[in-house]
């Protein structure tokens, strides 16, 4: 594996994993019901905006049936599910069908709002009469997961003959393209649900949820870190996660510590998101050495041009 796939499948854990922790603990504080709400609109909203990348990067932005499977195909492979089926009866209606899906041991939520909230989204996306549906879901006991694009009024038929497999196009993007696309909406679905905590809750009540969950994944990293390579130091660990997550910095050493300045920073946008990241890396460098920490000075998120942290 090199360094860049290795890079990736941090960055891919990293905000799954964040992303998962946010969630459960909205879910515990504001019940099933109240957080799906409060994410619905954010998740069409996405499901939309990734629907017409997509479109507009294959060349398949003419409104038929056949653009808007192959479209929903595609971007399911995004996320490491395997599409068994994608299927189109004219120009009428198309479906796509999942048996493999690394959301479906997550909570019910999980799936209702990353999968089907994000899929109202793109279905006007699809074109202007087009009505979307999930019949079929894993987490409802359903052995896989069907998920239904059809023109408005169409009747459904169901007669296997007059059905035909439609292939999506997978060998035409490139890996690296496959991989941004992913990160990038896994880091969305992040920012989706602390953005929802914050309005449901306020920043304060946001920060004390999960902080120390955060911290607390970060103490796990850190033994994860130490299996893969047991003289790993916390500068060491510090260095594979800014990697990871994109950010421009440099890394220098004054005595037992060492100064981090980070020139560009995704997260820059989100108060939450900076200091959630800090008690991470807070986690991950107690862990490794347990006198050692990690903590930021300046931020961008508060109006400095650059970001400045020790590592003691």
């Amino acid at each position: 594996m090199d360094n860049v796939e290795q890079e990736n499948g941090l960055t891919a854990q990293l905000l799954g994993t964040w992303w998962a922790v946010a969630f459960d603990a909205l879910i515990e504080a504001a019940g099933s019901e109240r957080a799906l709400e409060a994410i619905k609109p954010h998740m069409r909203n996405a499901g939309a905006g990734g629907t017409f990348f997509i479109k507009r990067r294959m060349g398949w932005e003419k409104e038929t049936i056949e653009n808007a499977c192959m479209t929903l195909a595609l971007a399911h492979t995004f996320f490491g599910r395997s599409v068994d089926h994608a299927m189109a009866r004219e120009d009428a209606e198309c479906l796509i069908r999942i048996s493999d899906c690394p959301f479906s041991h997550g909570p019910k939520e999980t799936c209702i709002g990353l999968c089907y909230h994000a899929l109202q989204g793109m279905g006007p996306a699809f074109g202007r009469d087009m009505e979307v549906d999930m019949p079929k879901m894993m987490k409802s006991g359903d052995q896989f997961c069907i998920k239904y694009v059809k023109r408005a009024g169409v009747v459904s038929n169901l007669d296997p003959t007059e059905w035909r497999e439609v292939g999506f196009h997978l060998e035409d993007l490139s890996r690296e393209e496959r991989e941004w696309f992913f990160m990038s909406y896994m880091g969305e679905m992040w920012m989706i649900v602390l953005r929802a905590f914050n309005d449901l809750f306020g920043e304060e009540e946001t920060m004390n949820a999960l902080v120390p969950r955060m911290r607390a994944q970060g103490l796990l990293l850190s033994a994860q870190l130490r299996m893969e390579r047991a003289d790993m130091l916390p500068g060491d660990a510090v260095v594979a996660v800014v990697k990871a997550m994109g950010q421009t910095f440099v890394m220098t050493r004054q005595g037992d510590v060492s100064l981090l300045l980070i020139e560009e920073c995704p997260l820059s946008g989100s108060r939450e998101a900076c200091y959630l990241y800090e008690a991470f890396l807070d986690g991950v460098c107690n862990g490794l050495k347990g006198d050692s920490g990690f903590s930021y000075q300046h931020r961008m998120t508060e109006g400095h041009d650059v970001c400045r942290a020790t590592i003691h």
